[in-house]
């Protein structure tokens, strides 16, 4: 879905020279991006060895206003201080940049528990082991926080039925575009 979200709508392909950073890289994402000679690309992770940059979300190692574009699916209901890192992304953007994420957000407002620490009761409340909360609809006002301009984006819902099946999206999943003012 995001790969065709920056092909079709931000039409990438045909920009000049744009610098992207994507944390936690897919590489249905990466490899193409990668492939596109006008796109600089730098990937980050924590842990996976795919990526370019080792690093921890909440201290990116990046200068302000590194970045046009920033892609980050399901990585922030990872995260502990999930406000650290959407912060980092605002500061790597250049005034105008863009950010495309994606996270489930099952709920209209998200739900934590500091208490709930260990892999089995993440499992059982967030319901992944390395969960830290189940985001909600809140998560548009949470990055508006942070400064972003905020379109969530049913792109799915934009689609055709044969497109949705084609590429096997799920109806309802949500982009969150955001924008730095």
């Amino acid at each position: 879905m995001i790969w065709l979200y920056l092909t079709r709508e931000l039409d990438i392909i045909c920009q000049s020279r744009i610098r992207i950073f994507h944390l936690a890289p897919e590489a249905a994402i990466k490899t193409p991006l990668c492939r596109l000679k006008h796109i600089a690309y730098v990937s980050g992770d924590l842990t996976s060895e795919t990526a370019d940059v080792l690093l921890d979300a909440t201290r990116i190692p990046f200068a302000q206003s590194s970045f046009d574009g920033l892609i980050c699916c399901h990585v922030l209901e990872h995260i502990n201080d999930d406000r650290k890192v959407m912060e980092e992304f605002y500061r790597m953007l250049i005034p105008g940049g863009w950010a495309l994420l994606q996270h489930p957000v099952p709920r209209a407002y998200t739900y934590e528990d500091n208490s709930v620490t260990t892999p089995e009761d993440r499992k059982r409340v967030f319901g992944q082991k390395d969960h830290v909360r189940i985001y909600g609809m809140d998560l548009k006002n949470r990055l508006e926080a942070v400064g972003f301009e905020v379109t969530v984006i049913d792109y799915p819902g934009m689609l055709s039925k044969a497109e949705v099946l084609r590429y096997g999206l799920k109806p309802g999943e949500l982009i969150f575009f955001c924008r730095k003012g």
